[in-house]
């Protein structure tokens, strides 16, 4: 595993090993922590599959007893498992387990989807304080990684204390001697919670329980998946904030006549709502584009904001490499990514870095389509970041964020078939004859719905 991570260095963001902070001891995870003197403030478990030999023993009440012993008092264990992995019956069972050893435990499920991680301590967690104060002394490293403002991480929560609780009750516990992940977890197929983590969540989904204060309602609408995006705006009690979060989720599913409606009406009932003006101009960006007056769209006078979008949708229909050079782009760059048209602003930067072809540009395309758009999971955003790869010159992540978009796109929705078209073409653009993308561009292909064929000579190649 060691000398695979030190192959791929030179390909990846950010080497690891080449950290000097960075101590590898190669030992059994649990021998080691019995070993160990120190207490740690943080202990991270991301072991592979659950039911393979040396990996099984990670997910059971023992480990976790020992682990505890070894955390600071104010120390955090962050337990990772993939979907695939569990299904309902596993998922409790894994819950029960922590709760059984810990006090405190939380669920996040950060992006790409499919994976959870598990957040576990003996102190009370305060995560709505901690993240600003955390954003603040490094907004540069958690920029890096898509993380700008509390919601970046407050949307990847999946379940409160209060919602673990209740999963957790009655459920039996993993043990070494009985342990359900190493003798279940790899036969589930469609029983597993992949598609289904929703559902298991809904009737105890902490955003419509108790939002924390101060939260950005319609931020996190924005970034939730439907169902759950929906379940939230229809929570508001607010019937305007209700009638426009319904709409940012029907337009983030791709809809279009109902969510022009909803903001219709709450526009006739509050002119001036920032989110509602923003939403109905991104339902107009395409009107705009081919010449209508936003004035016409919204009610005037237009903000700043408002101005500078519209005039960014039409000079990229003119030309976008306007966008990426000139006043217009230190206007867009002005919006701050929190706005409601922050995250508009930002892929019509990236789009115009890309249109331009300086190498200097599309590398910085590359570096501002990871900071602004890398932790969402929307297919516009997915696609857009391949896409910078892809004229990176980076056949790796363009098939791996392919995959990732496979995953989220719907086919069967009208809204979805251009994305999976240019996402087909940039799989089909990747290297054909190099036996090393091989595997990788094969899945990917067959996961966005292509056979692909065989390159001359690859298996015997490979087999050499």
């Amino acid at each position: 595993m060691i000398a695979a991570n030190r192959i791929v260095a030179k390909g990846r963001w950010r080497d690891p090993l080449s950290d000097p902070r960075v101590h590898i001891h190669l030992n059994d995870a649990r021998n080691a922590l019995s070993l160990a003197s120190a207490r740690f403030d943080a202990i991270v478990s991301q072991p592979s599959h659950p039911w393979a030999g040396g990996a099984a023993h990670l997910y059971t009440r023992e480990f976790f007893a020992l682990v505890k012993t070894r955390l600071a008092p104010n120390g955090v264990f962050v337990q990772w498992i993939g979907l695939p992995f569990v299904d309902e019956a596993l998922f409790r069972s894994m819950l029960a387990t922590l709760v059984d050893v810990f006090p405190h435990v939380r669920v996040y499920a950060p992006p790409p989807h499919g994976s959870i991680l598990f957040l576990a301590s003996n102190a009370p967690f305060a995560m709505e304080q901690s993240i600003p104060r955390a954003l603040a002394a490094a907004p540069e490293l958690y920029g890096q990684l898509g993380i700008h403002v509390p919601e970046d991480v407050t949307v990847n929560l999946l379940l409160d204390e209060a919602g673990v609780a209740e999963l957790a009750s009655g459920a039996p516990l993993n043990r070494d001697g009985h342990n359900r992940l190493a003798s279940r977890s790899n036969r589930l197929g469609d029983a597993s919670l992949v598609s289904r983590i929703d559902d298991l969540i809904a009737p105890v989904d902490p955003f419509v329980r108790a939002l924390p204060d101060g939260v950005d309602v319609f931020y996190l609408v924005s970034r939730l998946g439907f169902a759950r995006a929906q379940r939230l705006a229809s929570a508001l009690p607010d019937p305007v904030a209700r009638e426009v979060g319904q709409a940012i989720a029907e337009i983030e599913d791709g809809k279009r006549v109902g969510p022009r409606r909803r903001l219709e009406e709450a526009l006739r009932l509050n002119p001036l709502h920032t989110e509602a003006r923003a939403a109905m101009l991104r339902l107009s960006a395409g009107a705009i584009a081919d010449g209508a007056d936003p004035e016409r769209i919204l009610p005037p006078p237009l903000s700043e904001s408002e101005r500078t979008l519209a005039d960014a949708w039409a000079a990229r229909a003119r030309d976008p490499r306007e966008l990426a050079a000139g006043p217009l782009e230190a206007r867009l760059a002005a919006i701050p990514l929190r706005h409601p048209l922050g995250t508009d602003a930002a892929r019509l930067r990236v789009q115009g870095r890309l249109a331009s072809g300086d190498p200097a540009l599309v590398k910085d395309a590359v570096e501002l389509a990871n900071a602004t758009l890398g932790n969402r999971g929307d297919p516009s955003s997915i696609l857009l970041i391949a896409e910078t790869a892809a004229a990176a010159g980076d056949p790796v992540t363009v098939l791996k964020t392919l995959a990732e978009l496979a995953e989220e796109i719907d086919a069967r929705r009208s809204s979805s078939r251009a994305l999976l078209v240019r996402a087909r073409e940039l799989a089909r653009a990747t290297p054909a004859d190099d036996p090393n993308l091989y595997w990788q561009r094969s899945d990917t292909l067959r996961k966005l719905g292509v056979a692909a064929a065989r390159p001359p000579g690859a298996m015997e190649r490979m087999a050499r």
